[in-house]
């Protein structure tokens, strides 16, 4: 089965997910606006720069329970065990796989996130717009 290749792009300046503007990865791995379309003036040079002001995160190819995609940085509450927990979704280089690993201090620390886990679970935030839902581990 083929996964869908996204990107999302957090922008730390203005807290808010890049939606009304284009960002772009270079070759490089670097983040490159065109503020020519984030401010609509299609008539004037186009301005690249590289800011670094942008968080990339990645779509894990899967969905929550009500048809939402699923990102790396998003905050999930999943039952195990029939009890909700927080989760946060991450990629582990390691195994190369995304994973859960538990904000809760009385559950396992981590879960490959895999479709099945994913149709059980509910995205709740995400690390860059709720921070608050994190606890320390």
């Amino acid at each position: 089965m083929q996964r869908e290749i996204k990107f999302r792009a957090w922008d730390k300046e203005y807290k808010t997910w890049a939606l009304d503007y284009e960002v772009y990865i270079s070759l490089d791995g670097c983040l490159w606006e065109d503020s020519a379309k984030k401010f609509n003036t299609p008539n004037q040079e186009i301005s690249w720069s590289n800011t670094g002001r942008y968080v990339l995160v990645q779509y894990t190819g899967l969905k929550d329970k009500n048809g939402k995609e699923i990102f790396e940085g998003d905050i999930v509450e999943y039952a195990p065990n029939d009890i909700f927990y927080k989760w946060q979704v991450l990629w582990g280089k390691r195994l190369a796989r995304y994973y859960l690993l538990s904000l809760e201090k009385d559950i396992r620390p981590d879960s490959y996130l895999n479709e099945d886990i994913a149709l059980n679970c509910e995205i709740i935030g995400n690390i860059y717009k709720n921070p608050e839902l994190l606890r320390e581990k």
